[in-house]
């Protein structure tokens, strides 16, 4: 109940405070406003009388001239027995009565700060006779109240009512809306990945609703955090742990191998061995936390020459199976940037070697293209595989999944190979993202933020 208290108050006292202002302008405007009717009155009655005496002297058609340039027309009207306006405009329905009311019947009372000597000789009409002896009757018509009047003599008044009323409101908002603000760009960034963000308290604010949904905004991130440390940590232990059976299992299978020629058995043994010990080492990978500059060793890295590197190597291997590797590269600038090498080559080794374990043999090759998008290095990857299903793409870069259809680990892998790719992308600052060729086939594309090198930079230690 506090935030609604916080509402409830804040609208009252604006509407207390709105409501003081306006009852103290009107209290203090009064007797300025009501001295403005009297010399408004008192000057508008002069005019009539003089335009009722040019009438009476030089008739009707003098008087229409003057009028037309008269700075008081929109107030002063000439009517005529037939009830036509002099300058032929339209008469306002509240002067009807005055023009067929009896002078000698009762005015009406006077409004304040007006005599009722001065208020009578104000509604009621003039009646002059011009020289060929046609009767006219001029009225005054004033618009609106004495106050409406002042207020368009001082514009300054409305607007700095709506200037104060505006900032108030603005206050208000802000502090109802600052913390929303600060709770919604929070869980963007932490469901971006980052678990060590918090909302800090604002100082100065009274605690409401929204204080304690920032409390447990923090401690759920907290706990979450915890969690994700904790599997994190036991994965890695697992995983040490893990390499040393391993290691003592490697060493009984290779004395195995002194005493007797290696059969079949002990071959396969061998096989699964290396890829128990591949599986660890990519668990301990995908288990470091991926954290923008965390247990990074930046230096100069040419993209361009890395993916060269990369694509000769899996391309000797790939000839065994059949399958080509070709890399497309424009005869451009070197695309240097700021990068930890061991973590951007297997992150670019694991795109291209995925690619080429689902290309089929004896088809089209895995292209490797890099190209420069503006301030950016860009890598795509395009085999002619089976593809992913719309709706999984997004889920190919999580740890260990892979396709019902790829469950086979000498196909699909361990699932893997996608994740520590993105995990490296992600800490260089850069994306990644997937998508389906026309006429089958994957494409993954990742991009990379390019950095300016110094004058000074040797770009073949680079």
């Amino acid at each position: 109940m506090r935030l609604f208290l916080k509402l409830f108050l804040s609208f009252w006292l604006t509407l207390l405070l709105t409501g003081s202002v306006v009852a103290w302008a009107a209290y203090r405007l009064r007797g300025e406003a009501e001295e403005m009717m009297r010399q408004e009155v008192t000057s508008l009655l002069q005019q009539r009388r003089e335009l009722g005496s040019i009438l009476e002297r030089l008739g009707i058609d003098s008087l229409k001239n003057l009028l037309v340039v008269h700075p008081d027309r929109d107030v002063l009207l000439v009517v005529a027995a037939d009830r036509r306006e002099l300058l032929d405009r339209p008469l306002p329905p509240h002067l009807h009565p005055l023009l067929t009311r009896s002078h000698r019947g009762p005015p009406p009372p006077p409004p304040p700060g007006l005599s009722p000597d001065l208020f009578a000789q104000l509604v009621t009409p003039l009646t002059v006779r011009d020289p060929r002896g046609e009767q006219f009757r001029l009225v005054i018509d004033l618009h609106g109240p004495p106050v409406w009047r002042l207020l368009r003599r001082q514009p300054v008044l409305p607007l700095a009512a709506i200037l104060v009323s505006g900032l108030v409101v603005l206050l208000l908002a802000r502090h109802f809306t600052q913390p929303i603000r600060r709770l919604r760009q929070a869980h963007l960034q932490l469901a971006a990945g980052d678990l060590g963000v918090r909302v800090q308290a604002l100082r100065h604010r009274i605690p409401d609703e929204l204080t304690d949904l920032t409390q447990a905004f923090n401690y759920t991130a907290e706990q979450l955090e915890r969690l994700f440390q904790g599997q994190v940590r036991l994965l890695r232990d697992l995983s040490h742990e893990l390499r040393s059976p391993l290691a003592r299992m490697r060493v009984a299978l290779s004395l195995m191998e002194r005493q007797r020629p290696a059969d079949d058995h002990q071959q396969r043994l061998t096989r699964e061995l290396e890829r128990l010990d591949v599986l660890i080492g990519q668990i301990i990978t995908v288990s470091r936390p991926g954290r923008p500059g965390g247990m990074r060793q930046d230096s100069w890295v040419d993209l361009g020459a890395l993916a060269a590197t990369v694509v000769a190597d899996a391309a000797f291997e790939a000839e065994r199976s059949g399958r080509r590797l070709v890399l497309e590269a424009a005869g451009e600038p070197p695309l240097l940037l700021r990068a930890d090498p061991p973590l951007l080559h297997a992150a670019v080794e694991n795109l291209v070697r995925n690619a080429l374990r689902y290309a089929p043999p004896g088809g089209e090759p895995v292209i490797v293209r890099l190209g420069r998008l503006e301030w950016q290095a860009e890598l795509t990857v395009a085999d002619r595989g089976p593809g992913v299903p719309e709706e999984q793409l997004q889920n190919i870069f999580e740890p260990f999944f892979r396709l019902e259809e790829s469950r086979d680990r000498s196909s699909g892998g361990f699932g893997l190979g996608l994740a520590i790719a993105q995990r490296a992308i992600r800490d260089h600052g850069g994306t990644i993202t997937a998508s389906n060729r026309a006429g089958g086939g994957l494409e993954v594309t990742l991009r990379l933020p390019l950095d300016d090198p110094p004058p000074d930079l040797d770009l073949e230690s680079a």
